[in-house]
């Protein structure tokens, strides 16, 4: 494993324990999204077999309950079997209100599969995005909404909180393709229509604050940003977030400050070279300085950026470094408002991590939640997640005059 010195005497992301199970059980748990709330945290995650869950821990990242299966996929038939439609529930994002109470988003997706010993195949069908507001306890608070329809072959849903509720976005591949967002109340209930915000791309993420929301994707071989308003409405035109480029499997995310200024992370590359970059934008939508390289250099490749929000302005980066060909560390740094100096660095895992690690990042309050792919004590494919608390460093004392 990756070997790091140990954490400053001055550490400002300090570990509340060791890291923990998500969930037992031998099903693959897969695409983790993490929320901060009063009480603790939450995190969502997929597994193929039964669907997405959710499972609520305390500031220690001690678990609260069992997972909690909130979206069901159809169980898959005995092998052999042919041409069968069966329901899948991928791709959760979560996002929190001022309480415990939460808004999950997912993917439906029905796919026909065939498959035997030998072979498998699957003919998507359908791909839809739905979202609901839960209590706590997992209990609905709301009904149902669905934010793009079946026959669009909609995906990869995002998730902001805002003044008025929540922003949600989402991708279609056709009628009409595109990048979609939509304004929702605090009971995950639609406040308008969609809004298409880009012809195409991949959607990687977006943040809101003061009115204000950042929407990142990827197009081709760029990364691209535009500015909403607050109704949703286009205040720039797509612009370029960095001239660094976009290769297949590059991943950006976006955090914002309560001043409304973002900063987007963004993965250059997908092969052994890849390195993460920070661009900060303004609340006018203009970029804000240069594109900063943020990770440190402690292997061959770096990949998977998170980004959150500090207090004092601050911002908290991780990502996944690889040495050769294996991913050995989940890594962040802790950064500066300009984002331009390193104030701590560290490791978010303790064991082994997977070799597709997806890593799930999210604080609030001066708490730190963080989740990513990794292995049990068995040595089994799992889901991971440790508990920081974020103590910013003092102010130095006055001079006398």
């Amino acid at each position: 494993m990756l070997s790091l010195a140990a954490l400053p005497a001055a550490a400002v992301v300090l570990p509340r324990g060791p890291e923990k199970p998500v969930s037992a059980g031998g099903n693959r748990q897969i695409a983790p999204s993490a929320l901060v709330v009063p009480t603790g945290s939450v995190l969502a995650w997929t597994e193929e077999s039964r669907g997405v869950l959710v499972r609520w821990f305390d500031h220690a990242g001690e678990p609260l309950a069992a997972p909690r299966l909130l979206a069901v996929s159809d169980p898959v038939p005995p092998l052999p079997f042919t041409r069968v439609p069966l329901r899948q529930q991928i791709e959760p994002a979560l996002a929190g209100r001022a309480d415990d109470a939460f808004l999950l988003a997912h993917t439906e997706q029905v796919v026909e599969r065939s498959a035997d010993i030998f072979f498998e195949e699957r003919f998507l069908l359908s791909s839809r995005v739905v979202a609901r507001v839960y209590a706590p306890d997992g209990r609905p608070l709301a009904r149902p909404v669905q934010l793009a329809a079946g026959a669009t072959l909609a995906s990869r849903p995002a998730l902001a909180p805002a003044e008025h509720g929540f922003w949600a976005a989402w991708q279609q591949a056709t009628g009409p393709a595109g990048i979609f967002v939509r304004k929702l109340n605090h009971r995950g209930q639609p406040l308008g229509p969609a809004v298409r915000v880009a012809d195409e791309g991949l959607l990687m993420s977006l943040a809101s604050a003061q009115g204000r929301t950042l929407v990142a994707w990827v197009r081709g071989g760029e990364f691209i940003a535009r500015l909403l308003g607050a109704e949703g409405e286009p205040l720039t035109e797509p612009f370029l977030l960095t001239t660094r480029r976009a290769r297949l499997g590059s991943t950006a995310s976006v955090a914002v400050q309560p001043d409304g200024e973002f900063l987007v992370a963004v993965q250059r590359s997908s092969h052994l070279n890849a390195r993460i970059y920070g661009q900060r934008v303004s609340s006018d939508g203009a970029r804000v300085g240069a594109t900063l390289l943020l990770n440190a250099k402690t292997g061959d490749a770096y990949t998977a950026p998170r980004v959150a929000a500090l207090s004092g302005g601050r911002w908290l980066v991780s990502w996944v470094t690889a040495v050769g060909n294996f991913r050995v560390a989940v890594e962040y740094g802790v950064f500066d408002a300009a984002a331009a100096v390193a104030l701590e660095r560290g490791l978010f895992n303790e064991r082994a991590i997977s070799s597709q690690a997806v890593v799930a990042l999210a604080a609030r309050d001066g708490r730190v939640a963080a989740a990513w792919e990794g292995y049990d004590e068995s040595n089994v494919r799992a889901l991971r997640t440790r508990a920081f608390a974020d103590q910013p460093p003092p102010r130095p004392p006055r001079r006398r005059r």
